[in-house]
């Protein structure tokens, strides 16, 4: 898929309320586009370790679900605590998760919600890295879409490594397999050479926004 397969949806007066003037002023607007293969699937992840972690979980969910028009959420995994890898001395230990979401949303469209609202979490555009952050979102999957390019890869290229990742996946897609890995998510996660303890389960039913059942694509 080229950006030239993707019909813009125009959609950018619905995304952003009043209040989020000051994010159309300081950052360049969203070009939301629809996917030409109608609702995908999206696994995102989210994580915190500045602040109230979870509420940056539970808010940066809410948001990017008001910022993307016609998105719900299907499933969400547990919400997991790790110890912060090369960050600064003094640095929290993150809370992760991964939800599934369904939207008409093309991939770049999604990615760019997803920039956008960690911006509004207080994330700068320049930043040291592995600083501590309010909020990290990533695309984890997009359907069976295959993606590569300058901006965005999809699946995410170290999916198949992070057990803070397949963890919580694990909760709510056991037996989905990831384009181009031919092993379930199940599979990767057994397949890992670390130390299980590493991450621990903090809470379930965490978020603050109503589940959608649909079969996943």
């Amino acid at each position: 898929m080229t950006a030239c397969d993707l019909k813009p949806m125009n959609l950018e007066q619905t995304v952003f309320g009043d209040e989020d003037a000051a994010l159309r002023s300081t950052h360049a607007p969203l070009s939301l586009e629809a996917s030409p293969l109608g609702s995908t699937t999206y696994g995102i992840s989210l994580g915190s370790n500045l602040g109230d972690r979870l509420a940056h979980l539970q808010r940066g969910l809410g948001d990017v679900l008001r910022n993307a028009p016609g998105t719900h959420l299907v499933a969400a995994g547990a919400v997991y605590e790790t110890a912060p890898v090369g960050c600064p001395p003094g640095s929290l230990n993150f809370y992760n998760s991964v939800v599934e979401i369904a939207s008409p949303l093309a991939p770049h469209a999604m990615y760019a919600v997803l920039q956008n609202v960690e911006k509004t979490h207080g994330r700068p555009d320049e930043r040291e890295r592995n600083a501590p952050r309010p909020l990290d979102l990533d695309i984890l999957y997009a359907g069976e879409l295959r993606l590569d390019d300058d901006t965005l890869t999809v699946p995410h290229p170290r999916l198949h490594i992070r057990r803070f990742v397949l963890q919580p996946l694990a909760d709510i897609r056991p037996n989905r397999l990831i384009p181009g890995l031919a092993r379930t998510v199940a599979e990767l996660l057994a397949g890992l050479a670390d130390n299980p303890m590493e991450v621990q389960r903090v809470t379930t039913g965490w978020t603050e926004v109503p589940v959608v059942k649909e079969v996943a694509n």
